[in-house]
């Protein structure tokens, strides 16, 4: 039976399920923004059980590997990729990788620029972006880099 890989951030993690989780009293519930060493054994089985990772897997009967985190961003998302395949997993027994990929915020995107010959780092912390800037912005990196 082939596993699936879950990789990226808090909502591949299952953020926001502990919503729902079951209770006699609202305030019981875990707040958006909580630190899961605060959530009990209870809370994070209902999440690990509710996330669409488990559903998906579940449906194809097989395993779900999740790898989410919570302000996770893509080189974490793609290094738990690299440590499955670093720890004897293949194409053997992975059926898919499904990646959510974190908001560019979180952390440095890395390109290849053909005009340099190497990786760059892009960082959009300090980039306030609206769908229209983020095209051109987007546009211009392409030509600077010469960006296939």
């Amino acid at each position: 039976m082939k596993k699936l890989i879950f990789t990226g951030c808090s909502y591949t993690y299952g953020s926001g399920i502990e919503r729902e989780y079951p209770s006699k009293i609202k305030n019981e519930f875990i707040p958006h923004h909580y630190n899961i060493k605060n959530c009990t054994y209870e809370q994070l089985e209902f999440i690990h059980q509710n996330r669409f990772s488990k559903l998906v897997a579940d449906m194809f009967e097989t395993t779900d590997l999740n790898n989410g985190r919570s302000g996770g961003d893509i080189d974490y998302a793609l290094n738990e990729i690299q440590k499955h395949f670093d720890n004897g997993e293949s194409s053997e027994s992975i059926a898919a990788i499904i990646f959510q990929i974190p908001a560019l915020e979180r952390g440095a995107s890395k390109i290849y620029s053909k005009k340099r010959q190497k990786w760059i780092e892009l960082y959009f912390q300090d980039v306030e972006l609206n769908k229209n800037s983020e095209i051109i912005k987007m546009m211009e990196l392409i030509q600077e880099y010469d960006i296939e």
